[in-house]
């Protein structure tokens, strides 16, 4: 099922080594900035990108637990990553894939949305 824009997804990565992808609703990205927004458990290190309409990976973070846009909290981290309108792209199904090298399970929650520019 395509996760339509700004709706939160619940994932659950198990044991080991592990990767997910799943199709989002991406607005038409020239009119429009996109932020991906995850909380996820606060030991929980994970690689975030995003696949275009044609096949061109956009980097969201190579790490949670070194980015600086992931902050640390009691039993969660949440991150907020900011991107502009990307004028050499359009509106579809793209895919938002997650990985996680490490071994212990993760449960997170992650929210894509694409806002018009002003």
């Amino acid at each position: 099922m395509v996760q339509s824009n700004g709706v939160p997804k619940r994932v659950e990565l198990g044991k080991g080594t592990t990767k997910d992808t799943y199709p989002i609703e991406a607005l038409d990205p020239p009119t429009h900035n996109y932020t991906v927004r995850m909380e996820a458990s606060d030991t929980a290190d994970l690689e975030v990108w995003l696949i275009t309409w044609y096949g061109a990976r956009l980097n969201v973070s190579s790490s949670t637990l070194n980015d600086p846009a992931c902050r640390p909290a009691t039993s969660q981290t949440t991150c907020e990553w900011r991107f502009p309108a990307l004028e050499a792209q359009r509106s579809g199904i793209w895919e938002l894939n997650l990985r996680k090298p490490t071994a212990a399970p993760v449960l997170l929650s992650v929210t894509v949305v694409f806002e018009a520019v002003d």
